[in-house]
């Protein structure tokens, strides 16, 4: 077995043991391998198993979305997200590139030199909405893949902070390129508590350009992240 194969059989398994808490979205037919030639990865390598059989998936009723080659009718895909396309979401970045992101508009991105230095490269790093900074995850991509697959319990406690009483319901049904905007913001006092906020279902990419200008007016104006481009 090559390794490409090798690298999409361990995620098949891990996906095929995580039953109902996945949805795998099926890649759209002659865009994976493009997308994958498009992000300069190796056949090798576990993006391009990612990108050349997952258009995405979606865990826990669609609470997280792992970026794949994309899907039918859905301009989300490892490429579009790291500014590598001709309709791009984001700028291209450097020092850092997503790889997911979350329905509240938390952001997975691996680091590239831009969050932990040398020693954290190839290391998950979040953007988390309710304290405006990226957090280290201590993993790389693929032990990251297993853990939200198949680590229930460390997921939950991850993002228990951010979840309300029925959240599944009110998450379950938004479409992959669609997330919550929360009100008062998730890092405000006033919006410690996701019970007593406002919420609404708003384009992701809009969610995520807020929780950024936030940060880099309150925090760092030169704090890495997404770059909206102009559509």
């Amino acid at each position: 077995m090559s390794e490409p194969e090798s690298a999409w059989s361990q995620f098949s398994s891990w996906i095929d043991r995580a039953g109902s808490r996945v949805d795998v979205l099926p890649v759209e037919p002659r865009r994976g391998e493009p997308v994958a030639r498009t992000l300069g990865v190796s056949p090798r390598s576990s993006l391009w198993a990612m990108s050349t059989n997952v258009g995405a998936l979606t865990i826990d009723d669609g609470w997280v979305r792992v970026l794949g080659g994309g899907t039918l009718g859905q301009r989300v895909d490892l490429a579009e997200w790291n500014g590598l396309s001709d309709a791009s979401m984001f700028a291209k970045s450097e020092g850092f590139f997503v790889v997911g992101f979350d329905v509240m508009g938390g952001v997975f991105a691996l680091d590239g030199g831009a969050f932990g230095g040398p020693q954290a490269n190839g290391r998950v790093f979040y953007f988390a909405p309710d304290s405006l900074a990226w957090e280290p995850m201590e993993m790389g991509y693929t032990p990251w893949l297993e853990w939200l697959l198949l680590d229930p319990e460390r997921v939950d406690a991850w993002f228990q902070s951010q979840r309300w009483a029925g959240w599944r319901e009110e998450v379950r049904p938004l479409s992959l390129d669609t997330a919550i905007s929360a009100y008062p913001f998730a890092w405000s006092k006033e919006g410690k508590d996701p019970s007593r906020v406002s919420r609404s279902a708003v384009p992701a990419k809009s969610v995520i350009a807020t929780h950024f200008r936030f940060a880099r007016e309150l925090e760092s104006a030169t704090l890495p992240g997404p770059r909206l481009i102009a559509r």
